[in-house]
């Protein structure tokens, strides 16, 4: 059964219905749900952020157990309750300079240009992209760390001037890259 804790904070009688459906239903065709597996989130608009910091105290049960509240969850991309991309964008940065490394580190003497199709394949990974907002600050830090990666895989000096590494390393610059993704 769901538990019946009122919070005026969330919409704690349509989660509450939907719960109680999902609960019925199970009882119905005697299906059995793992509770431990259920998570909650909330989006609240920006123009009721102070909601956000009363949702700890909502409570939703099913089957006897306690739903966990999450500030933000992972799925293809990472979702937080601010809808900002923040989260997301820093994770694919440390994710892609553990990659750099990677091919640097396991495949240090191979020519540049057999690692730079390495770092295409392995490192170049935007997926969920279009799902970024691309006016959003954190996207330089990404752009920043590519340049980094670029150089390092080509063996190009730190000082090597930004607006030519897409054009000697025949390529297109990643806020370009990600535009065309988010448009294909």
């Amino acid at each position: 059964m769901v538990d019946d804790v009122h919070c005026s904070a969330c919409p704690h009688t349509d989660m509450r219905k939907l719960l109680n459906i999902s609960n019925e239903y199970g009882k119905e065709f005697n299906i059995k749900f793992n509770a431990m597996k259920y998570k909650w989130l909330a989006v609240v608009p920006r123009k009721r952020c102070w909601l956000s910091s009363q949702l700890d105290f909502c409570q939703f049960q099913v089957v006897a157990t306690m739903l966990e509240y999450r500030r933000l969850y992972i799925l293809v991309i990472i979702i937080n309750s601010e809808l900002s991309d923040k989260d997301d964008i820093l994770r694919g940065r440390c994710t892609f300079i553990g990659q750099v490394n990677n091919v640097l580190c396991y495949f240090t003497r191979l020519a540049a240009d057999v690692k730079y199709q390495l770092f295409r394949s392995y490192c170049s990974s935007i997926f969920g992209c279009e799902l970024l907002h691309l006016n959003n600050i954190n996207i330089s830090t990404f752009c920043t760390a590519w340049r980094t990666g670029l150089r390092r895989i080509w063996n190009w000096p730190n000082t090597t001037h930004s607006d030519l590494l897409h054009l000697l390393s025949d390529d297109l610059p990643v806020p370009i890259l990600t535009s065309l993704v988010a448009v294909l």
